[in-house]
């Protein structure tokens, strides 16, 4: 998975713009081609990324509340690949 909590130094991160919000509309789509096996890993991603940004954040309220999602996310995709190991469970009945 990769690092995305130290990606790139905060000084030579460019302010969000058109390309961030095209670059948002193209990470929609590949989710949308993910296969599941995939999402859980991916929100482990944002939930890193999340972090990251609280880090940087200057208002104490938007660092915490990136904190709780990245918790979040990170409990989804526990969950998810929780559920994934029970199906994929040859013992398992269900």
């Amino acid at each position: 998975m990769k690092n995305l909590v130290d990606d790139e130094p905060a000084e030579t991160r460019q302010r969000p713009g058109r390309e961030d919000a095209a670059r948002v509309e193209v990470q929609s789509r590949v989710i949308s081609s993910m296969s599941i096996t995939e999402i859980g890993p991916h929100l482990r991603e944002v939930a890193l990324r999340c972090i990251q940004l609280a880090r940087e954040s200057a208002g104490t309220r938007a660092a915490q509340e990136l904190e709780v999602v990245s918790i979040e996310l990170a409990d989804r995709a526990t969950s998810l690949e929780a559920t994934l190991a029970l199906l994929n469970d040859p013992d398992n009945d269900a």
